[in-house]
């Protein structure tokens, strides 16, 4: 049977959504945010996806873009408060329709049942990623060693920190060279923790920490940097599962300091685990700032 998920703040528009739907013989699953409705996605795989483009910080808008960063490809109706043309939000190739509120019932059924019998587009997109032969042998081998996720788009940082842990022989250690590249490492390997630069083209680390928490997995994060940016320093202290920072050049010239560090840290009780996860199950759309600042969260195309 296919899914519809219905994306939107409104209890009672949601409501409207799913008596609207429901002669299509569809199951209707519903998101009451943006950041529920990403969870939801990644989580049920629905056929299709309405979005509201009206919902507070994190809007259908909003959810397009992050779709898009992850290479989703679930076939989407954004539902506008007004009349927008469709070619307003060519940058999206899963867009399928966009519908105003006042014209849902004459117009919602001719966008969603061509779009339902077309072929499924529900999956990733050709974005690549790969795992070295010892990352992948790590991966399918019995997990006796926590798991570290560098991301880092300097080889000569990924090398000082590979350096520095490999000798410890306590961990499986992964790579990536970006952002992106990061997310969906992340979630494919659940990280004991993650070493991530702030500073990388595409998607910085501040904002790959950001998806993270919208995806719902909670992984503690240090961030290590070239700048002392003392903005950026405040803006990291917002977001959760953050738990250090480092100076690149500490790297080179205190050896020894980051793997002590990294064994403090995943000393963690597990009380405080407890704690991560209880904080990224609860969704706060105030702790979306770093996305906000970053472009991820405009409100309009």
């Amino acid at each position: 049977m296919a899914k519809i998920l219905v994306v939107d703040d409104s209890k009672k528009f949601q409501n409207v959504l799913s008596e609207l739907l429901a002669p299509l013989g569809v199951q209707i699953i519903t998101a009451n945010n943006g950041v529920e409705g990403l969870r939801t996605l990644l989580d049920q795989f629905p056929t299709l996806v309405t979005l509201d483009q009206g919902m507070p910080k994190l809007n259908g808008f909003s959810m397009m873009k992050i779709m898009q960063l992850l290479g989703i490809k679930t076939p989407a109706v954004l539902i506008t408060n007004s009349e927008l043309a469709h070619s307003t939000y060519t940058d999206f190739d899963n867009l399928v329709g966009v519908c105003p509120k006042d014209q849902i019932r004459k117009r919602l059924l001719d966008i969603v049942e061509p779009a339902l019998s077309a072929s499924p587009r529900r999956t990733f997109s050709d974005f690549t990623y790969n795992l070295g032969p010892s990352e992948l042998l790590d991966l399918l081998g019995k997990r006796d060693r926590r798991r570290i996720l560098v991301v880092d788009n300097s080889l000569s940082t990924r090398r000082i920190i590979q350096k520095e842990l490999e000798v410890t022989g306590l961990y499986e250690i992964y790579f990536a060279n970006e952002g992106r590249e990061g997310l969906f490492k992340a979630i494919m390997t659940r990280p004991d923790l993650i070493i991530s630069d702030i500073e990388m083209p595409d998607l910085d680390g501040t904002a790959m920490a950001q998806i993270l928490y919208i995806l719902g997995h909670p992984l503690p994060i240090v961030f290590v940097s070239e700048k002392k940016n003392h903005q950026v320093l405040t803006d990291i202290r917002k977001l959760d599962g953050v738990r250090g920072f480092f100076d690149k050049d500490s790297l080179t010239s205190d050896s020894g300091k980051l793997a002590a560090k990294i064994a403090q840290i995943l000393k963690l009780s597990d009380q405080d685990k407890t704690q991560v996860k209880e904080s990224y199950a609860q969704v706060d759309l105030e702790k979306l700032v770093i996305l906000d600042q970053a472009g991820i969260l405009k409100e309009e195309p």
